[in-house]
């Protein structure tokens, strides 16, 4: 703004101005130039892929935050994420204005109803067993007794996932649930098995089977089988201790481990038993495993599964 403040400044300031810098700087700096439009060009492509991604599994977020036709239309776009084909809107197919379960899916016997429930609390015995009153009336409906349920509630909505309870559903409910035969099961619950089937590939006969349990599912796919708990981590080797307390673990297997949101699969190379290399480690023993998992990753307690061949 003064220059004329600042001579000495001013004298050599011009030798940096384009028509007197050294070439090769000037070929550097052009350099720069083309790095930092290809940056924002590369930047605008993976930008609009976020905003394509978001678009196309919004529902999975939707899962967790939305009530009433939001959430009905999520889970519905879930079933089908997952493999059922025949997934039909109870309220597109009612007459008389009387009010039915949520969903049908019609894929196999027994047909499932499906009620879905998002609420901000842990949700009432109303809302968790309501399932249950639809199933006689279809019966007589429809004149078979091939019919089963499935409640799904999206509770504590108002929360992030990792901050819910994991026990929403009452003694009673669960009680209600097995003398009924219909199943319990959150959105949570339902966007951790969606989330992982899109990540490690799993195949629609690994999930689909859950539907039609009774009493509270299990998050976890059909073709794991449980092996135990993570009891140790060792950082140098990566190796945890499990302590096997279901089926034997041997050398070949492929397992997986259960963290708060995601299943790692990994092959088991090695197994040893008191520090000496074994083929097989049965229920009762502490076996170490090498592992891909990092100190941050594994937590004590967490649950361990063998992928069973399909």
């Amino acid at each position: 703004m003064f220059p004329h403040l600042f001579p000495e400044h001013a004298a050599f300031g011009w030798v940096r101005e384009p028509q007197y810098e050294l070439p090769n700087v000037a070929a550097l700096q052009r350099q720069i130039a083309e790095v930092e439009a290809a940056a924002r060009e590369k930047t605008e492509t993976l930008t609009q892929a976020i905003t394509a991604e978001r678009a196309k599994w919004e529902f999975l977020h939707e899962l967790l935050r939305e009530t009433g036709d939001p959430l009905l239309e999520a889970v519905q776009t879930a079933l089908g994420t997952i493999g059922f084909k025949d997934v039909r809107n109870s309220d597109k197919l009612a007459s008389g204005g009387r009010k039915w379960e949520d969903l049908q899916v019609h894929d196999r016997s027994p047909v499932l109803l499906v009620e879905i429930k998002g609420v901000a609390g842990t949700g009432t015995e109303h809302d968790a067993i309501q399932v249950g009153k639809y199933l006689a009336p279809r019966m007589k409906e429809w004149n078979r007794t091939d019919v089963s349920g499935v409640s799904i509630i999206n509770h504590q909505r108002n929360l992030p996932g990792l901050d819910r309870s994991t026990s929403p559903f009452t003694d009673v409910v669960l009680e209600n649930a097995l003398s009924q035969g219909f199943g319990l099961m959150t959105t949570w619950d339902l966007f951790r098995l969606v989330r992982n089937f899109l990540q490690l590939g799993w195949k629609p006969e690994d999930l689909q089977p859950l539907f039609y349990q009774a009493g509270r599912i299990d998050a976890v796919p059909a073709h794991y089988e449980f092996v135990g708990v993570i009891e140790k981590y060792f950082e140098r080797p990566a190796v945890v201790g499990i302590s096997v307390s279901g089926a034997a673990l041997r050398q070949g297997d492929q397992i997986a481990f259960e963290l708060p949101i995601d299943f790692i699969e990994q092959d088991v190379n090695s197994l040893e038993v008191e520090r000496k290399s074994v083929g097989e480690a049965a229920a009762g023993s502490l076996v170490g495993v090498k592992t891909d998992l990092r100190k941050e990753q594994e937590g004590k307690g967490a649950r361990v599964f063998r992928i069973k061949t399909r």
